[in-house]
């Protein structure tokens, strides 16, 4: 049955997220990005859904405020004594949760304020589709984003952001970036096709399928061939007149 941690356990994770940056810099990567969305722990301790603590970890916004500031403090804190000024730290995070009580978009921007204060290169927003409106106010069809960058402080603003969600072609990055993110995140497509970027600097257009023969081909691993979300992209090319171009690979 889950239980909730004790306060010397809370303080453990904190530790274990530092070793895990610590690793990440020994091993020569450029930067992290905590992970703070999709109902991760992180999420979980800022969610008044999830967080049923009482005590200095739960409770007020500010007390559930404390995780994911913490992570963030000891990630800075690993960085400067591991890595060089290049290092790169952003923050991933779902804007909203659909529960009652759950996340709300200015419970997000209270978070993003406090982030962009202790100082994070960038900001990653975690949605389906880079211009999804409110799940929470369905009967507001306004991109978050766009909620986002009016709403942002001056501070804020100085956060460069990024978003995510349905991007297979240069049309729907750059629509993205009109609309306010000034970075893209490509997953998917760049499953499919692992010179996504060579190929639309060429002006191509993709479509979001991977020809099930080709999986070796892409070095995509059993448990991701698996995964519901590229699962749903496989197709049977013995069933249509789909064309698959799968790209060099190493």
């Amino acid at each position: 049955m889950p239980r909730a941690l004790s306060g010397e356990e809370v303080e453990g994770m904190i530790a274990k997220f530092g070793d895990g940056v610590r690793r990440a810099i020994l091993a020569g990567f450029d930067g992290v990005e905590i992970h703070g969305a999709n109902t991760y722990l992180i999420q979980q301790f800022y969610s008044p859904n999830s967080n049923q603590r009482d005590d200095e970890w739960g409770g007020s916004r500010d007390n559930r405020a404390r995780f994911p500031l913490a992570v963030l403090d000891i990630t800075h804190k690993m960085a400067r004594q591991y890595a060089d000024d290049a290092f790169i730290i952003g923050y991933r995070f779902s804007p909203e949760e659909m529960e009652v009580p759950g996340i709300r978009f200015d419970d997000t921007m209270y978070l993003l304020e406090k982030l962009a204060a202790r100082g994070v290169d960038y900001l990653h927003f975690s949605v389906g589709a880079t211009l999804r409106p409110s799940i929470v106010d369905t009967s507001d069809p306004t991109p978050l984003i766009e909620k986002y960058c009016a709403m942002r402080s001056d501070t804020l603003a100085q956060v460069p952001v990024m978003g995510v969600g349905g991007v297979v072609n240069a049309a729907d990055a750059e629509q993205g970036l009109d609309h306010g993110y000034d970075l893209i995140a490509v997953g998917r497509a760049c499953i499919a096709y692992p010179d996504w970027a060579s190929r639309i600097a060429a002006g191509e257009e993709l479509e979001l399928f991977i020809d099930s023969t080709q999986r070796e081909a892409l070095h995509i691993p059993e448990p991701l061939w698996r995964f519901s979300l590229v699962e749903a992209m496989i197709r049977d090319m013995s069933m249509g007149d789909a064309k698959f171009k799968p790209g060099d690979v190493c």
